[in-house]
C-alpha cells in the first residue's frame, strides 16, 4: 500500500516538533498506561516490563518516554499493510532465546546500550540495529580475488585489525601459489602488522569439539604466540565452567546410545541438546568480518579466512603437478573434499587423508564484499560491541591484564558516535536523524521506476551517488547480550515482496516455510516467495525466481550410510521446502492454480570436472629420482609452514623474518607503502615496473602483457598496457574509454541500442558456432536433434571459436604444464641449500623429464578455453580415463539480488539457524546503488543499478561459462580493495549482452539448455548423486553404489572392490564409453560452465529418507533447520 507524501511529511514534522519540545522539557512526562500497553504488545519485553523499559545511560526517563511514545505513535498510525511492506513483519521482537536470559552482571552501560539499540530497532528499516548509511562497495566472486584484496588491506593497516570468523586458519595463504607467496600467509601478515604496532583483535567461534574439527584453540594459541599485539577471543562456552560432558557420559556425543542418555544427568542432557538459555551447544557465531584501521575499509560476505575457501572462478579441482611441485595451489589441508573426508587435526599441516593423485578437491563458489565510507562505522560498532560483551562476560576475569575493552576513538559531530556512552543530546540527535532518513525513504518508494527518470551512463562513485548500504544482523542474548534481532529475515521478506521483476538467490541452504503449519521450520521467506509469485500470476506479469544451492550439504559419507543421517535430514528439509508435501513452495503454487510452476521459479546446482595430471611424467620422475611424488610433496608442504606443535608461534616469526627478504627492504616504512590510506604515493605504486617485483615475482609467467583467453581485440578482463591490472586503466566503472564526465564514449552497451541477441557472424567469439546455446542460431530448439551421443549430434564436429586451433591453445598448454618459458624451476643443486633431500631430488629429476600434460583442464568449460577432445596426454589411454574426476561445485554464497537493483549479501544462510536471530549469529548488508545502468527487462528498456546488475550478470556468465579462465597469478583491478579500484565490468561485450535481459525468452533458452546439457553429460559420464535417475534406494544402488569405491574403506576391501570393476568415487564410469578415452573427451566437450539442474525427483519414491533416531528427533530438529 502506498504512503502519501503529505502523510509522511506531516508525521515527520510532528515528530520533529515533539522531539524539540522534549529536548527542552523541564518537567517529567509520563507514558500513559494505554500507550505503554500498546508498546508492550508490539515489542514483548525480554524479561520484566521494568527491565525492558530501562532508560539508556544519560537519558532522562521523561525524554526517553517522550521519544518512544512519539516514534511509536507515528509508526502505529501508518497503515498496517504499509508497515509490513516497508519494514517487514517483526517476529518475536524483543524476546530472548529459549525463554531465558544469560546473566551479564550489573553492567549498566551494556544495559543502556541494549535499550538504546532496542529503540533504534523500532525506527530503523527492517528493525535493524543500524540505520541506512552510505559507502563505496565492491564485489568479489570466489576466493582468489577476495583474499588478494584482503592481503593488500592487511598490508595497509596502521592502527587496528578486527576479525570475526566462524573458522580462521592461521596457515591460510592469501595469494597462490604458496611457493611464490610465502610472505602472504595469514599468520605472517598478522605478525607483520603487529610488529608495526597494529592492534589485532580476533573473535572466532568456539566449536563443539565432539561435532566439529575447527580447532579454534589452535587458532588462538598459534596467533597469540606470535606477538603481544594479537589477541583472540573464543565464544561461546557450551557448558557450565568446570563441567566435563564427555567425562560424565564416558564417550563422545557421536557414540551415544539411548541407554547412555537414559543414565545421564539432567545437566548432561541439556548440554547434549542445547535446550537452555545458559548452555549453548550447537548455535554458532557464523559472521565473517574484517575491518581495518577503525573503519577505513571493511570486508564481509560468505568467506571465512580458513582452509578450503580459496578458489578461482574456474574452480580447478585437480592439483597434481608432477613437473614442478612449486605449482601446487592447495597445500596440505587446504586440498579438501568435504564429501569425501572432513578436516581432521587441522593444526597438523600434512594430516590430509585425501590422495590428490586419485581424488579431486571440492570447488568453492562464494561472494564477498569490500566497503569504505560511512557504512564501516556500523561494522566497527558491531565488532566492538561483540568484543566488549565477551570481555565483560568471560575475558575480564581470564588472565587479568592481557585483554582489554576496546574504546572507540571520538567521532565528529556528524557521526553517530559510540552507542554505549551517549548522552541525552546524542541520543535524541541520532534518533531524529535516523527517523528522518526513514521517512525520506518511504516518500521515495515507487519513484524513478522508468528508464527516462534516471541518468544514463556509468558514473564513478562520488560523494553524491554513493550506494545506500544498511547493515543487518541476526543476534540475541546468547550471542551479543542484546534483545532478539532478526533484521536479515525482515530484509529478505520485504525485498521479495517488493520485487517487481525477478529475484536471484544463491545460498548454501534452502530451508524455509510457507505458513504456520510447518511447526519445525519457522522462517517465512518461503511464504514471501509464494505470495509474490501468486500475485504475479494473478496480474499476468513476467516474474521469475532463480535459486542456486548445493546438490548435497558438504558432509562426508555415502548418502545411504547410517552415518549420513544428518546429511539426509538437511536434504529432506530442503526438499520439503521446495517441492514435497502440501506446505512446499511448488505444491502451494499448484494449489493456487499455477500448473506450470517452472514459469516462475526454478532450482539449480553447480558441478564441474577436471583431469588429474598422473601422466607418465610422474612415473618417469619417480623412477629417475627414487622418490615418490607424494613423499616429495609432503616435504615441500611441510616447508611451507606446518606447525609441529602448539609452541611453534615463535618459529612462525622466524619463518616470516627469513622468508620476506626483499619484500621488506623494497618498501618504505617498515616494508609498506608510505602513503595515506587509500591514496597514492608521489610515485604511483600501481605502475607495472614498480609493482611487478613486489607482487608478481620475476618469472616469465608474470611478465606477459596479454591475458590468457584474448583473441584479436582486448579481452574483456584484461587491461591495456604492460601491467594488465593497472597501466592506462579507464577511470570509469566499465571497461570502455571514458570521457571527462566518466561516461562511456562507446555508447550504451557499445551496440547503439540494437537487439542484444543479434550478434553478427563476424564476431570472433560467436561466429560459426554449431552449439545452439551460444552460436548465431544458439536459441533454436532443433526438432529431433536432441542430445544424442551418436555421430551427427549438434556437438560433433562443431566449429566453435573457443576451441579453434589458435595461439591461445599453445599458450594454455605452456602455462598449465611444465614445458615452456613459464617453467622457472630451479636448475641447480645450489638453489636447494637448506632444503630436505626428497623434495630436492624430485625437483631435479622432474626438471629433466619434461611435462607436456596440463595440470588442470578447468579452463575447458570457460570462455575461450581449449576443447577437451583436443587435449594432449603423456601416457596410455586407460590412465587418462582414470584421471578424469568430477564433484559438485559447492555453493557457499549468501546472496539475494532483486530486479538488478537491490543486493543482500552477508554470512546468513537461508534457514532457521541463520534467519531466526536466536540461533546462529549473522551479519549482512542491503545495497542499493543509485548509479544507473541502461538495460532491458523482458525485452523493454529498463534502468538497473550498476552494482546489482554487474554482479548478477557476472555470476550468470560464470555459471554459463561465458567468462574467461581466471588465472590465480594474474590479478586485475577486480582483485584490489574498494579504496584502490572500483569493479571493472565489460559492459556491452557480446557475452554481457547474452545475459543482460534475464526475462528475455532467448536468455531463458540459453540458461535452461545449458543446464540440461550439462546435467545429461555429467549423469552419463560420472553417475553423480543426487540425480533424477534415482527415485528409490534400489535405483541408488544400481546407478551409483555398484560403480564406485566409497572412501574410507580398508585397503583389503578396496582391493576387492577393484576386482569387481569399481572405480574411485567421482571418476568416469567406463562401461558408459565403449569407444574409450576419445569418446569420453568428446562427450565432456559438451559442458559449458558449471550450471546443472537440481534433481528434485531424487529419492522421491523412497519414502522418509531421514528417519528419526537418537540424533534426529523433536529435540534436535532445530540443529538441521
Amino acid at each position: 500500500m502506498a504512503i502519501s507524501p503529505s502523510l509522511m511529511e506531516g508525521r515527520a514534522s510532528s515528530l520533529m516538533g515533539n522531539l524539540a519540545t522534549a529536548n527542552k522539557a523541564t518537567t517529567r512526562l509520563k507514558v500513559t498506561a494505554s500507550m505503554e500497553a500498546k508498546e508492550l504488545m508490539a515489542n514483548p519485553p525480554a524479561v520484566s516490563t521494568k527491565e525492558n523499559m530501562a532508560t539508556p545511560k544519560g537519558v532522562t526517563g521523561s525524554l526517553k518516554d517522550k521519544v518512544s511514545t512519539e516514534a511509536r505513535e507515528v509508526l502505529t498510525n501508518i497503515p498496517e499493510d504499509t508497515l509490513k511492506e516497508s519494514h517487514g513483519q517483526p517476529q518475536g521482537y524483543g524476546q530472548s532465546q529459549g525463554g531465558g536470559k544469560q546473566p551479564h552482571g550489573n553492567d549498566t552501560s551494556h544495559d543502556a546500550a541494549a535499550q538504546y539499540l532496542q529503540r533504534q530497532q523500532a525506527v530503523n528499516r527492517y528493525h535493524s540495529f543500524a540505520a541506512e548509511s552510505k559507502g563505496n562497495v565492491k564485489w568479489y566472486v570466489d576466493g582468489a580475488s577476495y583474499f588478494w584484496a584482503v592481503s593488500e588491506a592487511l598490508e595497509q593497516a596502521r592502527e587496528s585489525i578486527y576479525i570475526l570468523d566462524w573458522w580462521l586458519s592461521p596457515e591460510l595463504y592469501l595469494r597462490r601459489p604458496p611457493a611464490k607467496n610465502e610472505q602472504y600467509r595469514l599468520d605472517r601478515m598478522l605478525l607483520a602488522a603487529a610488529e608495526r604496532g597494529v592492534s589485532v583483535n580476533i573473535i572466532v567461534y568456539k566449536e563443539v569439539e565432539a561435532a566439529l574439527t575447527l580447532n579454534s584453540a589452535h587458532t588462538r594459541t598459534a596467533l597469540e604466540a606470535l606477538h603481544d599485539n594479537i589477541r583472540v577471543f573464543r565464544h561461546p562456552d557450551h557448558v557450565p565452567t568446570g563441567y566435563d560432558l564427555q567425562r560424565e557420559l564416558g564417550k563422545s556425543i557421536k557414540a551415544l546410545t539411548n541407554f547412555d542418555l537414559f543414565k545421564a544427568s539432567g545437566d548432561a542432557l541439556k548440554a547434549v541438546y542445547g535446550t537452555t538459555g545458559d548452555i549453548v551447544l550447537y548455535w554458532a557465531h557464523h559472521e565473517k568480518l574484517l575491518v581495518i584501521d577503525n573503519g577505513k575499509i571493511g570486508f564481509m560476505g560468505g568467506l571465512d579466512m580458513c582452509f578450503g575457501r580459496w578458489d578461482t572462478s574456474s574452480h580447478p579441482i585437480a592439483d597434481s603437478h608432477p613437473g614442478d611441485l612449486d605449482r601446487i595451489l592447495f597445500p596440505g589441508q587446504d586440498f579438501n573434499n568435504a564429501r569425501v573426508y572432513d578436516f581432521a587435526d587441522v593444526k597438523d599441516w600434512d594430516q590430509n587423508k585425501l590422495d590428490r593423485t586419485k581424488s579431486s578437491r571440492m570447488g568453492w563458489s562464494d561472494v564477498a564484499l569490500s566497503m569504505n565510507g560511512p557504512i564501516t562505522r556500523d561494522m566497527v560498532d558491531h565488532f566492538v560491541d561483540r568484543w566488549n560483551f565477551l570481555f565483560k562476560e568471560k575475558y575480564s576475569k581470564k588472565n587479568p591484564g592481557k585483554y582489554h575493552k576496546i574504546e572507540l576513538p571520538p567521532r565528529d559531530s556528524a557521526s553517530r558516535g559510540d552507542r554505549r556512552s551517549r548522552g541525552e543530546d546524542d541520543y535524541l540527535g541520532g534518533l531524529t536523524e535516523q527517523f528522518s532518513r526513514g521517512m525520506n525513504r518511504l516518500r521515495s518508494f515507487g519513484e524513478h521506476d522508468e528508464p527516462h527518470d534516471r541518468d544514463r551512463g556509468h558514473r564513478s562513485h562520488g560523494s553524491g551517488d554513493m550506494p545506500r548500504i544498511q547493515m543487518i544482523r541476526s543476534c540475541a542474548e546468547w550471542s551479543s547480550g542484546h534483545p532478539l534481532e532478526r533484521s536479515i529475515q525482515n530484509a529478505y521478506i520485504q525485498t521479495i515482496k517488493e520485487a517487481k521483476h525477478c529475484i536471484y538467490i544463491e545460498n548454501q541452504f534452502f530451508i524455509t516455510s510457507t505458513d504456520d503449519k510447518q511447526k519445525t521450520v519457522k522462517n517465512k521467506i518461503g511464504a514471501a516467495l509464494v505470495e509474490r509469485i501468486i500475485r504475479a500470476d494473478h496480474e499476468q506479469e513476467p516474474f521469475f525466481v532463480w535459486v542456486l544451492m548445493p546438490a548435497v550439504p558438504a558432509f562426508a559419507g555415502d548418502l545411504h550410510d547410517k552415518d549420513a543421517l544428518g546429511t539426509r535430514a538437511i536434504m529432506e528439509f530442503q526438499y520439503d521446502s521446495i517441492s514435497r508435501g502440501d506446505n512446499s513452495i511448488i505444491v502451494k503454487l499448484q494449489k493456487a492454480g499455477i500448473r506450470d510452476t517452472s514459469r516462475y521459479i526454478a532450482f539449480y546446482n553447480l558441478r564441474n570436472f577436471d583431469r588429474i595430471n598422473t601422466s607418465k611424467t610422474m612415473a618417469d620422475a619417480e623412477a629417475r629420482t627414487g622418490v615418490s611424488y607424494e613423499d616429495a610433496r609432503k616435504e615441500r608442504e611441510g616447508e611451507l609452514g606446518a606447525y609441529p606443535d602448539e609452541s611453534s608461534g615463535r618459529r612462525a616469526r622466524e619463518d616470516y623474518q627469513s622468508s620476506r627478504g626483499d619484500f621488506s627492504s623494497s618498501r618504505e616504512g617498515g616494508g609498506y607503502q608510505n602513503r595515506d590510506y587509500g591514496g597514492r604515493s608521489e610515485r604511483d605504486d600501481y605502475r607495472a615496473d614498480e609493482r611487478r617485483d613486489d607482487y608478481r615475482g620475476q618469472s616469465d609467467e608474470y611478465q606477459r602483457g596479454d591475458n590468457y583467453g584474448s583473441q584479436g581485440g582486448r579481452d574483456p578482463y584484461s587491461h591495456p598496457g604492460a601491467d594488465p591490472r593497472f597501466a592506462s586503466r579507464p577511470q570509469g566503472y566499465d571497461g570502455a574509454r571514458q570521457d571527462e564526465g566518466g561516461y562511456s564514449q562507446q555508447g550504451y552497451g557499445g551496440r547503439n541500442e540494437r537487439n542484444p541477441y543479434d550478434h553478427p557472424q563476424a564476431d570472433p567469439r560467436f561466429s560459426g558456432r554449431q552449439d545452439d546455446r551460444y552460436g548465431s542460431s544458439r536459441y533454436d530448439e532443433r526438432p529431433g536433434q536432441g542430445y544424442s551421443r551418436q555421430s551427427g549430434s549438434r556437438y560433433d564436429d562443431r566449429s566453435d571459436s573457443r576451441y579453434d586451433d589458435r595461439p591461445q591453445r599453445q599458450e594454455h598448454q605452456e602455462r598449465y604444464s611444465g614445458s615452456s618459458s613459464y617453467d622457472n624451476r630451479p636448475q641447480s643443486q645450489e638453489h636447494y641449500s637448506g632444503r630436505t633431500d626428497q623434495y630436492q631430488r624430485y625437483q631435479q629429476g622432474a626438471s629433466k623429464v619434461g611435462d607436456h600434460t596440463l595440470d588442470t583442464i578447468s579452463a575447458c568449460y570457460m570462455d575461450h578455453g581449449p576443447r577437451v577432445a583436443d587435449l594432449h596426454w603423456d601416457g596410455n589411454p586407460e590412465d587418462e580415463i582414470n584421471a578424469f574426476v568430477s564433484e559438485e561445485l559447492y555453493i557457499h554464497s549468501k546472496l539475494l539480488i532483486a530486479d538488478d537493483r537491490i543486493v543482500i549479501c552477508g554470512s546468513a544462510n537461508l534457514n532457521d539457524r541463520s534467519q531466526l536471530g536466536d540461533h546462529d549469529s549473522e551479519i549482512a548488508v542491503v545495497i542499493e546503488d543509485p548509479t544507473p545502468v541502461e538495460s532491458y527487462m523482458n525485452g523493454r528498456p529498463y534502468t538497473a543499478s550498476r552494482f546489482a546488475a554487474s554482479l548478477r550478470r557476472y555470476l550468470f556468465r560464470k555459471h554459463l561459462g561465458l567468462i574467461p579462465d581466471q588465472r590465480w597469478d594474474q590479478p586485475t583491478e577486480n582483485w584490489t580493495p574498494v579504496d584502490r579500484d572500483p569493479n571493472n565490468y565489460d559492459w556491452g561485450s557480446p557475452a554481457d549482452l547474452l545475459v543482460r535481459d534475464p526475462l528475455h525468452p532467448d536468455f531463458h533458452r540459453l540458461w535452461t539448455s545449458t543446464a540440461r546439457v550439462n546435467t545429461e553429460t555429467f549423469d552419463r559420464a560420472f553417475h553423480p548423486v543426487p540425480s533424477n535417475r534415482v527415485r528409490t534406494w534400489k535405483e541408488y544402488d544400481s546407478f551409483f553404489s555398484q560403480y564406485f569405491i566409497i572412501p574410507g574403506k580398508k585397503d583389503q576391501d578396496v582391493k576387492a572392490e577393484i576386482k569387481k570393476g569399481k572405480v574411485e568415487y567421482g571418476h568416469i564410469v567406463r562401461s558408459e564409453f565403449p569407444g574409450g578415452v576419445q569418446e569420453v573427451k568428446e562427450w565432456l566437450s559438451r559442458v559449458r560452465g558449471t550450471l546443472v539442474e537440481m534433481p528434485l525427483d531424487f529419492l522421491v519414491d523412497a519414502g522418509d529418507i531421514a528417519k528419526e533416531d537418537l540424533t534426529l528427533n523433536s529435540l534436535t530438529y532445530d540443529l538441521y533447520t
